[in-house]
């Protein structure tokens, strides 16, 4: 369970809120707010780790609670400072709250190189600030970590639609 909860927090937080759902599913018992109770038996089963804290981080975030949510990361971080899981979800938190400037300079750091949401968030603060070049610089890299990554396929187009390389997109 551990490898998997890893790989979630390399993954976008929001990947799948849009897709349509199984109406005959109950969605109840699949809420944040209830499944926020098995984070919390996690985190206390695993206690005060970099991964549980950046668990709890992420369900608060889930439940739409967004300041407890980066109040954790960040708590976290300050903790747990050179862990690649956290720098990862911290940077999309900063990204969501509209802290873009912050979100970007956290993938400088050496460990966000190791986390593919901080390449995914950097790619996305650069196509919303229109800087093309550092666009793909991360998309590239991205797909060089992860060759069948859906969001960085997605920027790819995006960037050779807003550049006019229209060939780019099916490289």
């Amino acid at each position: 369970m551990i490898e998997d909860i890893k790989k979630m927090m390399t993954e976008c937080p929001d990947l799948t809120r849009d897709h349509i759902h199984d109406e005959t599913i109950n969605r109840e018992i699949l809420s944040w707010s209830y499944l926020s109770n098995i984070c919390d038996l996690l985190v206390q089963k695993n206690g005060a780790t970099a991964l549980s804290m950046g668990l709890r981080s992420y369900c608060a975030y889930q439940r739409r609670d967004m300041k407890p949510s980066l109040d954790l990361v960040e708590k976290a971080r300050n903790q747990f400072s050179s862990d690649t899981y956290l720098v990862g979800l911290h940077a999309f938190l900063l990204m969501k709250s509209g802290r873009d400037e912050e979100a970007k300079a956290l993938f400088q750091l050496p460990q966000a190189k190791e986390n593919r949401l901080v390449w995914t968030v950097h790619g996305d603060v650069c196509e919303k600030q229109k800087d093309w070049a550092c666009a793909d610089e991360s998309w590239h890299g991205l797909l060089t970590r992860d060759e069948k990554n859906l969001e960085a396929m997605r920027g790819m187009a995006v960037l050779s639609l807003n550049t006019g390389k229209r060939d780019m997109a099916s490289d």
